[in-house]
């Protein structure tokens, strides 16, 4: 969930194609960055309308 940006996403994918870090970790980078960007949505829907939060968990569901 540390890493949202696209940008921090590709440094990591060069660092995975330079054999830095292993296939595992980018892959566990990657999951977390895409489960984080779900996090302001989720904030976001707090108090809102029923289809707010269902809007929020059907994006988190979607990324996850």
């Amino acid at each position: 969930m540390a890493i949202q940006s696209s940008s921090a996403m590709l440094g990591i994918i060069t660092l995975a194609s330079q054999g830095l870090i292993s296939l595992p970790d980018g892959i566990a980078m990657m999951l977390g960055a895409e489960i984080g960007t779900c996090t302001d949505t989720l904030v976001a829907t707090v108090g809102r309308s029923r289809s707010a939060v269902r809007a929020g968990i059907f994006h988190l569901a979607f990324n996850f």
